[in-house]
């Protein structure tokens, strides 16, 4: 049976504005074939763009949210991507932020967890799921 999933990623991160984050997503069919491709994005600088705060009038999303057509199963992808690296040289003043990932599949949550995102090397996180 064909369903549609629904990938929900968000932070309250004060920071978030220093990492661009992608959420890549293959629709497969019950032979695991791809039938479809969609994806969310939400750019705010180049990396390595130095920035010292937020752009001016920069007042992104905190959540990011992609819905797929219906399909059997998926393989996601979310890149957390550092476009700004922490100001203080100290590991101890940057420690990892939280990145909440849920998954649904109509009202049925099938995973909802807590990743810790390091504030140097962002986070590349794989999801599957077949229902």
């Amino acid at each position: 049976m064909k369903s549609e999933f629904t990938i929900e990623v968000g932070s309250s991160f004060e920071q978030l504005w220093r990492y661009n984050i992608a959420l890549l997503c293959a629709c497969l069919d019950e032979h695991d074939e791809r039938i479809d491709f969609c994806s969310a994005e939400r750019f705010v600088a180049p990396s390595g763009s130095k920035l010292r705060e937020a752009p001016a009038g920069f007042e992104g999303p905190r959540e990011l949210r992609l819905t797929t057509s219906p399909c059997h199963s998926i393989v996601a992808y979310i890149y957390v991507v550092t476009n700004t690296e922490p100001i203080s040289n100290a590991i101890a003043d940057s420690p990892p932020f939280d990145l909440k990932v849920k998954v649904r599949v109509g009202r049925k949550t099938l995973y909802n967890t807590i990743h810790k995102v390091s504030q140097w090397g962002g986070e590349s996180i794989e999801l599957k799921f077949k229902i």
